[in-house]
């Protein structure tokens, strides 16, 4: 019987941990209302370790997508208006913190990745990079091309996953 409840206790504390949502309120996009961002861990056999995300815009927009993941531990932020930071924390002996930043491009409505900041703890190093093209915070590569009609800007939009 003891055991019947340990079982029957520790199924639930699990799924109720694995099922916890984060919250980030900010300007996510590059407008004065403010945004909400609802991420939770999820590891699937098709997509592997990921965060479900899904961005409420203050002008009722939603955007869905999943970030990729090393391992259980993300943060995701707001640092200004149109700009989100991501935080990936690596332990162990050759652990190392990853900070990516985006930028929201109008054009192709998405955050492209603007920067990736390295630091390695032991010894500690810091490396930035800034990646070529216009990869999207989903991994959706977006090309924008210009419109003959309005002047306007059209993106396509190509998985690079």
């Amino acid at each position: 019987m003891t055991s019947k409840l340990f079982l029957l206790f520790l199924f639930y504390t699990t799924s109720t941990f694995a099922q916890s949502t984060d919250t980030s309120i900010g300007y996510f996009d590059m407008d004065d209302t403010i945004d909400s961002l609802f991420y939770h861990f999820q590891n699937t056999p098709s997509e592997g370790p990921t965060y479900a995300c899904e961005m409420r815009l203050g002008n009722g927009k939603i955007h869905n997508f999943l970030i990729g993941v090393a391992i259980e531990s993300l943060g995701i932020y707001d640092c200004g208006k149109g700009c989100i930071i991501t935080y990936e924390l690596h332990t162990g002996i050759q652990g190392y913190r990853e900070i990516r930043t985006y930028k929201y491009n109008l054009d192709c409505d998405n955050w492209i990745l603007y920067s990736i900041k390295t630091i390695k703890l032991n010894p500690r190093k810091t490396k930035i990079e800034f990646p070529r093209g216009k990869i999207g915070i989903d991994g959706v590569k977006c090309i924008s091309t210009k419109a003959t009609k309005k002047n306007s800007i059209k993106c396509r939009k190509k998985n690079v996953r």
